[in-house]
């Protein structure tokens, strides 16, 4: 959560700070775009991606965000069609990861212990809190290509975290 939190935090402080002509309208467009996105395509990406198993469903929407996050850092910022991809990217690994990540701690979990996993991984929502504080401490100190580079970078992180999880698990 912490890294797609971003986009609706610290690109938008990002964006608001760059000297583009009408940025509440280029905001604007950004959250329509990855609205629409996430209306119109999540039912046909998630039947499409029906018989994936829960890995690599997770696998595929983190790739996309970090992706996402690429573009993010290194496009020119007055450049509408490069955020725009980017957001259609980063929508589509919000359809596929995040409806993913509960199906797989309940497949994960013991039975006994799932009260206890669901109450940890929620706390995920703490993402949400630090990323415009991790965002704007970020913009004052580097720059937007550094920024959007790390946040890929963690998304990258993450995947590792999870697979060597789910290795330690199968042994």
């Amino acid at each position: 959560m912490f890294v797609y939190a971003n986009f609706d935090s610290t690109l938008v402080q990002y964006l608001s700070r760059s000297n583009i002509n009408n940025v509440t309208n280029f905001i604007a467009l950004l959250v329509i775009v990855n609205s629409l996105t996430i209306i119109t395509l999540q039912i046909p990406t998630l039947i499409l991606l029906r018989n994936f198993t829960p890995r690599i469903k997770i696998l595929i929407g983190i790739v996309l965000i970090a992706i996402a996050q690429i573009i993010f850092a290194f496009s020119p910022i007055n450049t509408v069609y490069y955020l725009c991809v980017a957001t259609v990217i980063l929508s589509f690994g919000e359809i596929i990861a995040i409806p993913t990540f509960n199906v797989e701690v309940d497949r994960l979990t013991p039975h006994h212990l799932r009260g206890a996993f669901f109450g940890a991984s929620n706390m995920s929502s703490i993402g949400s809190a630090l990323a415009p504080i991790y965002g704007g401490i970020m913009l004052d100190l580097f720059n937007a290509t550094l920024l959007f580079s790390l946040l890929s970078l963690i998304s990258l992180i993450t995947l590792l975290i999870y697979y060597i999880f789910l290795i330690k698990k199968n042994n």
